[in-house]
């Protein structure tokens, strides 16, 4: 049997807080939705085939990307910002 439960990401296009959740299909389609834990703003609102559970808050996440002023059906994380721990042999 083939697993078809897929973890996603939201961002809550208010505050920008951070979610992840299970992606599972279902029989019937039945409106649903969620609200950040925040702000209270809606994050996903669905009802389709697919429903999604065990929703999870990422505390130290960066606010989700919103620089485009457009609500986004699904957030996106941003990468954590890299730091070059070695000199380049030019600058020393």
């Amino acid at each position: 049997m083939i697993n078809r439960n897929f973890v996603v990401f939201f961002g809550c296009p208010e505050c920008g807080a951070c979610y992840s959740a299970i992606q599972a299909p279902r029989p019937t389609a039945k409106p649903r939705l969620f609200s950040c834990e925040a702000c209270k703003s809606v994050v996903h609102r669905w009802s389709s085939s697919y429903d999604y559970s065990g929703w999870r808050r990422y505390e130290n996440a960066e606010p989700a990307a919103r620089g485009d002023g457009q609500i986004h059906e699904h957030g996106a994380l941003r990468a954590p910002a890299t730091t070059n721990t070695t000199t380049p042999p030019e600058a020393a």
